[in-house]
């Protein structure tokens, strides 16, 4: 087999086979990527962010306009936060103060350090609510 054969196999496989115009696999991911959320009982944030990059990474071989930027991840990365009063204070801060991707996905790594994931905000804050009967030093 010469130079030729071999480029032009290479180049026969790579548009029969190319994945650049395939509008219903660039659907199905995007319609994925904007239903992912962050459970803060069974995930964590770095296995959240990992989801929204592998996404991006799947798209980053299609035409310019599907694919995604880090704004697209840190909207949803923001918009996949939970509705509690913990998250909805890291989701104000992530969109005001930390607009850059990585810079949220930081940010709410160290959120999620204060109540680790497994742990929820209740048990979180009351684990040192009693600390004895009331007897001892003061």
């Amino acid at each position: 087999m010469n130079t030729l054969n071999t480029k032009a196999l290479w180049e026969h496989l790579e548009t029969k086979y190319s994945n650049k115009d395939n509008k219903i696999l660039i659907n199905n991911v995007r319609t994925a990527f904007h239903s992912k959320k962050y459970n803060p009982l069974t995930d964590t944030i770095n296995a959240f962010v990992n989801r929204l990059r592998g996404a991006q990474e799947k798209l980053a071989c299609t035409e310019e306009n599907n694919r995604l930027k880090d704004n697209d991840l840190h909207a949803q990365l923001v918009a996949g936060l939970p509705d509690t009063g913990k998250w909805q204070s890291a989701r104000q801060l992530a969109l005001t103060q930390f607009t850059d991707f990585e810079a949220a996905a930081t940010y709410l790594e160290g959120v999620e350090l204060l109540n680790p994931p497994g742990s929820t905000e209740v048990t979180a804050n009351t684990a040192y609510q009693e600390r004895g009967r009331g007897r001892g030093r003061s």
